[in-house]
């Protein structure tokens, strides 16, 4: 496996793993808003959060494809 190679793998690693505790924390948010209410810096929050796992999910993709055509 070449360095680049090494380096895209160990991002999607981490970058998997940051998804999975972006998922934990949306589910949190969503916990607080459903005993708490929806209050605006709650759903600000969530906003937040479902964005970062977007950004999160969009990166994964870009890294498998590029691992894939190595």
């Amino acid at each position: 496996m070449s360095e680049e190679r090494d380096r895209q793998a160990n991002r999607l690693a981490w970058a998997k793993e940051l998804l999975i505790y972006c998922e934990d924390a949306i589910a949190a948010q969503q916990r607080i808003i459903e005993r708490d209410g929806a209050l605006e810096a709650y759903a600000l929050s969530l906003q937040s959060l479902q964005s970062q796992r977007e950004q999160l999910m969009g990166e994964i993709r870009e890294l498998e494809a590029a691992i894939g055509q190595s």
